[in-house]
């Protein structure tokens, strides 16, 4: 949980910085077109997480010095085998933060860019190359390089935009929520999101349950 408590911390800069950024913006499109208000929260929350990301990217250090060591794992997986040897399983590891993290992309994209709620391909292309070029720029500014860390991000991404799709079901019909979540998806989309959701929620919660329940027999 320490990864959450450091990035609460950050949240009130972030929603100020933010802010100033976003207030030319908002003057701009006040007096070039009519958008409405839900239209400009999202605006606003995703010039925040952009914020939060290069903090986290750039600057953000996890408590051990061996978590920001420069190094480079090309192994799938092995921080998911060290999350159940020696963090307790995967919810409390730092496996899940960086599925987190990418959480909020995957749902604000479509919201902030029209073009990307069509098809979910682009909002998934977009997570993977950004998580690439993060993880390029992270070995190159000394720190670690994983594979876990994009698998993880873009599992953030997919459920990310998973809830999203499920949002564009659930209030396809009120208008104030036409400026976010139209189109509505098509049946199969929405299938496709209710099984993404169940199995990056599940499969996590399974194995830790999985694990309580090796380590007390």
């Amino acid at each position: 949980m320490r990864y959450f408590e450091n990035a609460v911390v950050m949240l009130p800069i972030a929603a100020v910085l933010a802010a100033l950024i976003y207030l030319p913006i908002l003057i701009y499109l006040h007096k070039a077109r009519k958008v409405q208000l839900l239209k400009h929260i999202a605006n606003f929350t995703f010039t925040g997480y952009c914020l939060m990301l290069i903090w986290v990217v750039f600057f953000w250090m996890p408590g051990s010095p061996v978590d920001w060591e420069h190094r480079i794992n090309v192994v799938p997986f092995s921080e998911v085998v060290y999350a159940y040897q020696y963090d307790g399983g995967l919810w409390s590891s730092q496996v899940m933060w960086n599925v987190f993290l990418f959480i909020p992309l995957g749902f604000l994209l479509p919201c902030v860019f029209y073009k990307l709620r069509k098809g979910a391909w682009k909002t998934i292309l977009f997570c993977l190359s950004l998580t690439i070029a993060i993880e390029a720029i992270q070995l190159l500014i000394g720190r670690t390089a994983d594979i876990d860390d994009i698998l993880a991000n873009l599992t953030g991404g997919v459920f990310g935009h998973a809830v999203y799709v499920l949002f564009s079901q659930w209030f396809k019909k009120p208008q104030w929520a036409h400026c976010l979540f139209a189109p509505p998806p098509q049946k199969y989309r929405v299938v496709l999101s209710y099984i993404a959701a169940a199995l990056i929620l599940g499969v996590p919660t399974i194995g830790d349950i999985l694990l309580k329940i090796a380590t007390q027999a």
